[in-house]
């Protein structure tokens, strides 16, 4: 699609003026988050990185550690081309650039640095500023402190696609660099992997399965519902902990924030993917944990167990919400407090 004037629109959405002279209006809450997790070595990407580091380097200034801002910016302009759709969420709030505050490896100052210049190059444009959360609307029932804000909502212009109108998706590869293990602190920034782990069976064992599986699915034929080829990004998978490797260990890749719709629509070797998905698992969970049984004929037989008839407002996430942190606090005063301190979030696009 070939992007134009840029209008504001109302409710979440921007009127979007296209080079054949129609309008179409760009709905900005399924817009993504940049990862920033591919990079490439083509050469018109090797001449976007050098323009960036000229630019940074203008008035006779120079940059310590250049080997690794040209790295960083090739990763930046491999990402932003290879990111699936033409808009894009990126925050360039200075804080979450910082060591205490990073949530993902990659916002790291170079990069923060990076970005700005391509904004001031006119490689990238903002198409929705950010709004601050005082600023949101919100419902009746929620209170000041529940609201959240939107990140700014950028696409790559035409000048950037211009430099880079020789590379395709072939010449786009995942940074396999990442870390396979991904640690999170309470409030959700990044944590520090001990050395303990590091050197534990249980890391070796991970990256292991992980490139393996990144390997075996990068060697086969698995397609978007749109016939393309299914970007590697969504092939490389980290494994996430909370607090301490102890507890959890889900695997994720950017897939898995994918909309249903395209999940469903993938094809390995032209078959469709299927996807599974248990019912109540963890009351299920708990009746073969607890006594050894697999199916139960009274409370499950009412319907839906997590149904709070009580509480009709609230929506079934947050009945079911409440009822897994009864079944797996530690103790009731705990359990008590996680739903006593539990936020809802209201969707401003829907109001």
């Amino acid at each position: 699609m070939e992007l134009g004037n840029i209008y504001n629109g109302d409710d979440g959405y921007v009127n979007v003026l296209l080079g054949n002279g129609n309008v179409k209006e760009l709905d900005l809450s399924k817009v993504m988050f940049l990862h920033i997790q591919h990079y490439s070595n083509h050469h018109n990407v090797v001449l976007a990185a050098q323009e960036l580091l000229d630019k940074l380097q203008e008035g006779g200034k120079t940059i310590r550690g250049h080997n690794a801002y040209f790295s960083a910016a090739k990763k930046l302009i491999a990402s932003i081309y290879l990111h699936e759709g033409d808009l894009f969420r990126f925050s360039t709030k200075r804080e979450y650039f910082t060591g205490a505050k990073r949530k993902q490896v990659w916002l790291t100052p170079k990069t923060l640095t990076l970005f700005n210049t391509m904004r001031d190059l006119g490689f990238v444009e903002v198409m929705q500023v950010a709004v601050a959360p005082h600023r949101m609307k919100k419902n009746k029932q929620q209170q000041p402190s529940e609201a959240t804000g939107l990140t700014a909502v950028y696409r790559a212009t035409e000048a950037f696609h211009t430099l880079l109108h020789n590379v395709t998706a072939k010449d786009i590869e995942v940074d396999t660099s990442l870390p396979r293990v991904d640690l999170k602190t309470a409030d959700g920034s990044l944590g520090v992997l001990s050395k303990g782990y590091l050197s534990s069976t249980s890391y070796q064992e991970t990256v292991t399965a992980l490139t393996n599986h990144f390997n075996l699915l990068s060697e086969c034929n698995v397609q978007a519902g749109d016939g393309k080829p299914l970007s590697q990004g969504h092939m490389f998978y980290v494994r996430k902990f909370k607090e301490d490797v102890d507890k959890g260990g889900r695997f994720y890749s950017s897939f898995v924030n994918q909309p249903k719709e395209y999940r469903l629509g993938i094809t390995f070797d032209g078959e469709p993917a299927g996807s599974l998905d248990y019912s109540q698992l963890h009351p299920t969970l708990l009746l073969r944990l607890i006594h050894q049984e697999d199916k139960e004929t009274n409370l499950f037989a009412i319907g839906d167990v997590y149904a709070m008839p009580d509480y009709p407002d609230l929506p079934r996430s947050a009945h079911k919400e409440f009822i897994n942190i009864i079944f797996n606090a530690e103790t009731k005063e705990k359990a008590a407090r996680r739903i006593m301190t539990a936020t809802r979030y209201w969707n401003v696009f829907e109001d």
